[in-house]
């Protein structure tokens, strides 16, 4: 029962097949992951990724380091029950895994809500202790959305323009064709009714096949 031993072994439960179950990633990559989805490491590369970092790091130094930064730390005395409680779920869903669905799911929404509530507070904080709120936070608001909306264009939640024209293919075989392939390719390919899409052959076929008949 522990870990799952059935799991183990299994390429279907890896990368390569539906779900990336195995392995479970650590304890540190879950209060890192956030941030891989926020900072833009994969649009602009690494660099422009740690420079992020770089810039969050110094905005909440220099925010946290003034007097009577008791008051505002007393937002977060929420989360001296919920992060441990979080943590001890994550642990105990990852000795009985699937049992207790994945993992992740027990710590990522708190880190969310307090990296939200952290990054939040600090611009605030830090905006005061420059004098400059009210000239910059009107600005800083505009710059917020014009960037997120850049990195929203044409973006869903996942990228399947690598896969263009297999899709283009496959929308133009015949309607009685049988289709089978890996489900990362065929999942976002909308099969007719009349067209017959073998979903045990896509969970079992690693390599992408594809037969007219």
């Amino acid at each position: 029962m522990l870990r799952g031993p059935k799991w183990f072994g299994k390429i279907e439960y890896t990368a390569v097949g539906r779900y990336e179950i195995l392995p479970v990633p650590p304890l540190w990559f879950e209060f890192a992951r956030p941030w891989l989805d926020v900072l833009p490491f994969e649009e602009w590369g690494p660099i422009w990724g740690w420079i992020g970092v770089a810039l969050l790091v110094a905005i909440a130094a220099y925010a946290w380091t003034r007097r009577n930064i008791a008051l505002y730390a007393r937002c977060f005395r929420v989360f001296a029950y919920l992060m441990p409680a979080s943590i001890i779920m994550w642990g105990v869903a990852d000795l009985v895994l699937m049992r207790l669905f994945l993992p992740e799911r027990y710590i990522e929404f708190s880190l969310t809500i307090f990296y939200c509530l952290f990054t939040g507070l600090s611009a605030t904080l830090a905006m005061e202790r420059l004098g400059l709120k009210r000239i910059i936070f009107p600005w800083l608001v505009v710059g917020a959305i014009f960037v997120a909306a850049l990195r929203s264009h044409q973006v869903g939640i996942y990228d399947y323009s690598q896969y263009r024209d297999l899709y283009h293919f496959l929308r133009h075989t015949p309607k009685a064709t049988l289709i089978a392939g890996h489900p990362q390719l065929m999942d976002p390919f909308p099969a007719s009714p009349t067209e017959k899409l073998s979903s045990r052959m896509k969970s079992l076929i690693r390599g992408l096949t594809i037969t007219g008949r």
